[in-house]
Formats: C-alpha cells, structure tokens, sequence
C-alpha cells in the first residue's frame, strides 16, 4: 500500500482491477492494463508432463481435478465438501480424480480419513508446477479453492468450480469461466451433475473468453518501460 501511493506505474491484470485503483485515487494516466503475468507463466509451463504413476491412473478416462486448501474452512464446511466429493466420485465410476493433498494436517488428515479408499480417486502428495499444469491442461474440470487456479483454468478453457462462497475473482465469473458452489455437499453434487450431464452448460464455461489476459503481460510491461 506504501508503494503504491509513490507509485509511477500500476500494472493491473484486468479492467476491473484498473478501475478499483481509479477509485482508490490513483491517476489514470499511470495505470496500464496488461493482463495477469501469471498466464505468461503457464505458457512456460504448461507443457510439462504428467507423472507416470498418475498419467496410468488415469489411463483414457475423462478426470477432474481437485484442490483444497484455505484455511477458512470450518470442520463442517471440509466434511460437507469432502462428502461432496466422495458421493459424486461413487455415483460416476467411469470418470475419476486427481486430488494434490495440501500439506496441511488439517485438511490432509481429513482428506484420506474420508477419500482414501475411494477406486477412482487418487489421493497424491503436492506435485511440481510442470506436471500440475500438464494435468490442468488434460483434465475434465477442476473443483478447486485456490485463487490462481481460477485464472490458470480460465486461460486452458477448463471449468472450474469454485468451493467457496465467495472470491476475489469476480472476472471469472462475470465472463462464465467460474461458478461459486459454497461447500454444501448437495450443491457441490448437483453444479458437477450438471456439468457432467449437460454438454450445452459445459461448454458455455469452457468456451468462456478468458479475462485474465493471453500471456504478453510481461511483453507489455516491458515495453511500456522501455517506451
């Protein structure tokens, strides 16, 4: 917040974000919008390859991709989504899910009391950023809590559902890329359902335009420096 009050340049990711400065009192004059380097980052990094252990669990089936990890989640709210999660995985046998565990044992703890012995889901310790984005890049969805993922799916054109109730990505879900499903276990099952079922409401989120930018932030940056 200091720096930013001394500040000669502001490099905001999204219109929106430009527009929240521009309340704050910054001069527009010293506002760039450039889109989110972290979409330049995944083009470096999404061509990475999937571990061997998980690409043959995987084999030829369509799987999500699952993430979990704030710290604002109640006991109630993890056993809700957890149980989410277990149902819509036990009543879909023919898809399956990748499930990165955070570290915390909090959640950890949780996450294999209740979904370790679930066929088609593996439960694996938290992967490199390379295989993590080839496997963004390959998946079905994503049911997530992370705001990064957010936008990294948005620029792969993946759905995600967001176990939240709310976040600090409302780009996303203004453009359709996102849905909020709180951590109810029977809205988690229903919005998957849907998603599963309908093609026309997948595809609508899949073929979403990404607000996040198209990976020249950093080029912009530069140049806008330069010049």
């Amino acid at each position: 917040r200091a720096i930013s009050l001394i500040s000669s340049y502001h490099f905001a990711p999204t219109e929106s974000a430009s527009a929240a400065l521009i309340s704050e009192g910054v001069l527009k004059d010293r506002i760039h919008t450039v889109g989110n380097t972290v979409i330049d980052t995944l083009k470096l990094t999404e061509s990475g390859r999937i571990d061997y252990k998980i690409d043959k669990f995987i084999k030829d089936r369509r799987y999500l991709l699952i993430t979990l990890h704030r710290r604002e989640h109640t006991e109630k709210a993890l056993e809700e989504i957890f149980e989410g999660i277990k149902n819509l995985l036990l009543d879909n046998p023919e898809i399956c899910a990748v499930y990165p565990v955070h570290k915390s044992p909090r959640v950890a703890d949780r996450a294999h009391r209740a979904l370790g012995d679930i066929e088609n889901l593996l439960l694996c310790e938290p992967l490199s950023t390379g295989c993590f984005h080839a496997l963004l890049r390959g998946c079905y969805m994503i049911l997530t809590d992370s705001g990064g993922i957010q936008e990294e799916a948005a620029a792969l054109h993946k759905p995600v559902l967001v176990m939240r109730d709310t976040t600090e990505r409302p780009e996303g879900i203004a453009a359709g890329t996102l849905k909020l499903v709180g951590t109810e276990e029977e809205t988690i099952y229903r919005e998957f359902t849907r998603l599963l079922d309908d093609q026309d409401a997948y595809n609508a989120m899949s073929h979403a335009v990404n607000p996040y930018g198209d990976g020249l932030a950093c080029k912009r940056i530069a140049d806008i420096l330069e010049g």
